[in-house]
């Protein structure tokens, strides 16, 4: 973490983003100059067929009959994504959580998310908003899969990777790692575990951060209830699993910690679409989330979206998972 991002800070790590009123949007953390955001080198052949097998785009595994899933359908109270969540995960005899191993004692923690449609994006008349949160359009997140319940930590990360995952402590969310050294997190737990790790799509992402909400953030529209629910404003990180959790039992998902996600950075369609990637090549990836350091609270927004170079030593990110 470089002094720029210490003083200034921005969505992600590209200073330049801007309110739709062409204010400078402030915050504690970003990047230092444009030296340090680094296009993207396209990956060999080799390279990019290893990318597409894992995070990037992910397998189409043979699902559970579709007959079988229980859907949710938004809006829906939060006792209702509960009741949702639980019902399907009955239905197709799987369990709410799962712990993977990380080894030396240490494990991984996922939670259940049930498949079903959602509207992505934000309205025009959302407090905060950036454009390239329109047009909002429909997705159908057609598979359940289970969802990290917190950001990889710096424990997590060193066990897996045998590499620090920035200077924070070993129970804080693992920081300052490039999107491109996540697929060596991925692949080993992949190996250790034998489930297919990978790091979800945007959609997913959002799906998952959403529970059934259809507002700012996933316990509502008031900025003065973030505090319970993620660290922001603040100058230090803090142990995941502080604050309370969004309806579906994830924790963080607004502030703590920007989080990669498998997508290349692009503009909304306005067609609804079944198990978004995202684009098929760009120069940034996508990061959501929001952390400890941005200023105001429309960064930790559900719908808000950020980007960085795949290279750029910068951000967390949490796992997921899909059904056997």
């Amino acid at each position: 973490m470089n002094l720029w991002q210490r003083l200034f800070g921005g969505k992600g790590c590209v200073p330049e983003r801007k309110k739709i009123d062409g204010s400078p949007k402030a915050s504690s953390r970003s990047t230092t100059n444009t030296q340090n955001i680094i296009q993207a080198k396209s990956p060999g052949k080799e390279e990019g067929k290893e990318e597409l097998k894992t995070h990037a785009n992910q397998p189409k595994p043979t699902a559970p009959k579709q007959s079988n899933y229980i859907e949710a359908k938004f809006p829906m109270t939060a006792d209702q994504a509960k009741k949702v969540q639980q019902n399907c995960a009955k239905a197709l005899g799987v369990p709410l959580t799962i712990d993977l191993d990380c080894g030396n004692g240490i494990s991984l923690r996922l939670i259940f998310i049930p498949p079903g449609k959602f509207i992505m994006g934000s309205p025009y008349t959302e407090a905060g908003r950036d454009d390239d949160e329109s047009p909002q359009h429909e997705v159908h997140i057609t598979r359940p899969f289970y969802m990290g319940v917190y950001p990889i930590t710096s424990k997590q990360y060193k066990e897996v990777t045998g590499k620090m995952g920035g200077c924070y402590g070993e129970d804080d969310p693992a920081g300052e790692i490039a999107w491109d050294n996540i697929n060596e997190f991925c692949v080993k737990m992949t190996e250790r575990t034998g489930r297919s790790v990978f790091l979800p799509t945007e959609a997913q992402w959002e799906y998952a951060c959403r529970a059934g909400s259809t507002t700012r953030f996933s316990f509502g529209d008031d900025d003065d209830s973030l505090p319970l629910y993620g660290w922001f404003n603040d100058n230090i990180t803090h142990p995941v699993g502080m604050k309370r959790p969004n309806p579906w039992g994830l924790y963080d998902m607004h502030g703590g910690i920007w989080e990669w996600c498998a997508d290349w950075y692009g503009p909304y369609s306005n067609q609804s679409s079944k198990d978004p990637q995202g684009p098929t090549s760009g120069k940034f990836k996508v990061l959501r989330g929001g952390e400890f350091a941005v200023l105001y609270p429309e960064y930790c927004r559900s719908a808000n979206r950020s980007w960085c170079a795949p290279n750029h030593l910068s951000d967390g990110f949490r796992v997921a998972v899909r059904l056997k």
